[in-house]
């Protein structure tokens, strides 16, 4: 019940939020740091710490896969229908998301351990 809506609440998040932009893996990872380490309500040396593992999981995230945006990410623009359309034909989101969100998993895990 709870991995359903977890993947409900990241299911627009996918293809850089259908623009192209920001990967979803990357989106969704972000969304996950905050939950360990962000903060709620005044802002104060909290906001050190996530902005730090933030920037830590980028940072490690761009020398694994090259680049935060999905367009750069897949090689096709799939803002558009015809590019969304080569890349189902192409098979590029079965080949190539499941390596992203598996370093991304990999980089949360590694910055916990770290923290």
């Amino acid at each position: 019940m709870i991995r359903d809506a977890l993947e409900r609440y990241g299911a627009a998040f996918g293809s850089g939020m259908g623009e192209g932009e920001t990967c979803g893996a990357v989106t969704g990872s972000l969304m996950v740091l905050g939950l360990r380490y962000g903060h709620s309500g005044a802002v104060g040396n909290d906001c050190d710490v996530i902005k730090d593992v933030s920037e830590k999981f980028k940072e490690k995230f761009v020398a694994f896969c090259g680049s935060l945006k999905c367009e750069e990410l897949l090689g096709v623009n799939v803002k558009y229908p015809e590019g969304l359309e080569s890349a189902r034909k192409s098979g590029v989101f079965q080949l190539k998301c499941p390596v992203f969100i598996k370093e991304a998993i990999a980089i949360i895990d590694s910055i916990q351990n770290e923290n």
